[in-house]
């Protein structure tokens, strides 16, 4: 599996692509869910963590530099929640799939408040087309829970789940998402990548990624790390700020979380190209990591 970084800006940075994430790795290629068919195939396809401002500009300005057919095998994207800097591509990504590239896009949402929304949304923007005069349906996308996401396209052997994590944004819900490097045998380097979406300090986080790594790994007799992205304002102000800053972020977690820290959503970018995970050198650009 490898990641890039699409974007860093918050939701006032008009002039940044939102921040957001790319990801690569091995998916089933099913768009119908028929997950008991027998020729099922695995192919390596593109997954979103969020989809605001400017991410679209981004995805093909990356895909005509490296010769990749990113888009037309963009099939997910994960929502962490429903603020414009976060979804504010989505409905012209899903259009121009299905348009373009005859192609269906797997929506993935964390909780009902933000599968009620985008039901709402994707509805009224990505469901009807114009044939021969007439105003018909079109099925242009899927929206789905992390649940029949992990069923339907992850692979079955030795499948090792992805999982949300609460989030704490106070003034709307909000999830992040802990993504294992594709199954738990198949890599001599069984690393995590954790997104945290946005959110304030919240001790629950680490509480769901350790348990995560130890129900996963650890009971197993696997040693793993994880790389972790976390939500991070520089406004020093916890009875206003819905994001983390650096006063509740040494309320709330541990040391060795602290040290380990990439903290996103604000300032320069972290990454500006692709993270392997196969690649040792890739990883060393990042705090020390968490495990």
């Amino acid at each position: 599996m490898r990641f890039m970084q699409l974007g860093n800006g918050g939701g006032f940075d008009f002039d940044q692509v939102s921040s957001s994430f790319l990801i690569e790795r091995e998916f089933i290629d099913n768009q119908k869910f028929d997950y008991l068919k027998e020729d099922i195939e695995i192919k390596k396809k593109y997954m979103l963590f969020d989809c605001g401002h400017g991410v679209i500009s981004k995805l093909q300005e990356i895909q005509k530099k490296e010769d990749l057919k990113i888009l037309e095998n963009l099939d997910f994207v994960f929502i962490s929640h429903v603020h414009e800097d976060h979804i504010s591509n989505l409905s012209s990504l899903v259009l121009c799939r299905y348009f373009m590239m005859n192609k269906k896009t797997t929506v993935i949402y964390g909780n009902s408040d933000t599968k009620d929304f985008l039901q709402r949304y994707l509805k009224e923007t990505c469901s009807n087309e114009l044939k021969g005069g007439v105003v018909q349906n079109a099925e242009m996308y899927n929206l789905i829970n992390i649940g029949q996401f992990n069923n339907f396209f992850l692979p079955k052997k030795d499948k090792l789940d992805f999982e949300l994590t609460t989030g704490n944004h106070m003034v709307i819900m909000s999830n992040g998402l802990i993504i294992p490097n594709e199954t738990r045998y198949s890599t001599s380097k069984p690393y995590v990548l954790f997104i945290s979406g946005d959110t304030k300090a919240h001790q629950v986080i680490q509480d769901e990624l350790d348990e995560y790594i130890n129900k996963h790994y650890a009971k197993n007799g696997i040693h793993t790390k994880a790389i972790i992205f976390h939500d991070y304002s520089t406004w020093k102000v916890p009875s206003r700020n819905v994001h983390a800053c650096d006063i509740d972020i040494e309320g709330e977690y541990s040391d060795d979380f602290i040290k380990s820290m990439n903290g996103y959503h604000a300032g320069d970018m972290i990454v500006t190209k692709w993270i392997d995970f196969d690649k040792e050198e890739d990883l060393t650009i990042f705090a020390p990591l968490y495990g």
